[in-house]
């Protein structure tokens, strides 16, 4: 055997006995496969992540929901304007006097809890019902009292700058009862601004009840130049 082999056989021999000793050393600190965990954090338990979405039917106030978006979705209405009711609702009085209307004459009451009105509106020379101020997501009730539309005859009952028909529906038809009138209730959308829902007999004759969601606008001053 050579030299150099037996002396790197002594070597290797030398280095295996040391790394033992190493080993064996009572002092020597262990290798871990995975650290210790604490007791607190075994303890703690992770949170619920909420849930996404609104409210649900049981816990929404008023005569809507909000969906996951926040979309409003109206309800069927259990609130609505009774026939006995409408003598106490005021006249809504035009400034000069009540304006001209050469079609059928429509009396819209209308019950806007937010600002407790109560009013009956006629229409203008436009077939308009005067503007009723009201609050985002509010729901409104209206009965319709017509004058010569037979009882049993179907009125088209059309939301057009948003809002839900009781019910959810955007457009929806309504019947005369015995009486000739009709009773629905309107839910608003969000939006800020104005929102027509717009009554059509089969005659023809198409009339819209106006509701403001939101503050009024405020009117410009006009100064006159010199």
């Amino acid at each position: 055997m050579k030299p150099q082999t037996k002396f790197a056989i002594v070597l290797v021999a030398a280095y295996g006995v040391f790394m033992l000793w190493w080993f064996l050393r009572e002092d020597a600190v262990k290798p871990s496969a995975k650290p210790p965990i604490p007791a607190a954090t075994k303890a703690k338990k992770t949170a619920p992540i909420p849930a996404v979405g609104g409210k649900s039917a049981a816990s929404s106030p008023g005569n809507f929901d909000f969906a996951p978006a926040g979309r409003v979705v109206a309800k069927p209405s259990t609130q609505h304007i009774q026939p006995g009711e409408i003598g106490a609702f005021k006249p809504y009085l035009y400034p000069g006097g009540k304006p001209y209307y050469p079609g059928e004459v429509v009396t819209a009451y209308v019950r806007v809890p937010s600002m407790k009105k109560n009013e009956a509106l006629t229409v203008n020379q436009g077939g308009e019902f005067p503007r009723m101020m009201t609050q985002p997501g509010e729901t409104v009730q209206v009965r319709l009292a017509f004058t010569k539309t037979e009882p049993d005859t179907p009125v088209a009952i059309t939301s057009q700058d948003g809002g839900l028909i009781e019910g959810g529906q955007r457009s929806t038809a309504g019947v005369l009862d015995a009486t000739r009138q009709l009773a629905f209730a309107y839910t608003l959308s969000n939006t800020p601004g104005i929102h027509r829902v717009t009554l059509t007999t089969p005659a023809g004759e198409t009339k819209a009840l106006q509701f403001w969601v939101g503050p009024p606008l405020a009117m410009k001053k006009m100064t006159q130049t010199k």
